[in-house]
């Protein structure tokens, strides 16, 4: 990708699953994932955490966008705009694969 462009936008049936190096713990609500490879620490808020633990490599973009949509009152295009960035950001850090 070149400096400054735009990422292609991920494809609906992208289905991300955890990285498998990655630590996870709830501390005090929180979700903190760890990187051990990279010795990073990254705190989850609760809807975040809820996608992050739709991410199981069965689910696509889509299925996580209309599972988050029951949960949460949102539009769901919205929700689905809202997955494929926290995904795409997710993965950027290594957290994610597919």
């Amino acid at each position: 990708m070149t400096p400054g462009a735009e990422p292609e936008p991920l494809a609906a049936t992208t289905a991300p699953r955890h990285a498998s190096h990655i630590a996870e713990r709830w501390i005090n609500g929180d979700l903190v994932l760890y990187d051990p490879a990279r010795a990073r620490l990254h705190l989850l808020n609760a809807t975040a955490a809820v996608a992050w633990s739709l991410c199981d490599g069965t689910r696509d973009l889509t299925a996580i966008a209309t599972a988050l949509a029951e949960r949460f009152p949102a539009s769901r295009l919205a929700i689905a705009a809202d997955v494929a960035e926290l995904v795409r950001r997710l993965a950027d850090d290594g957290l994610l694969v597919w």
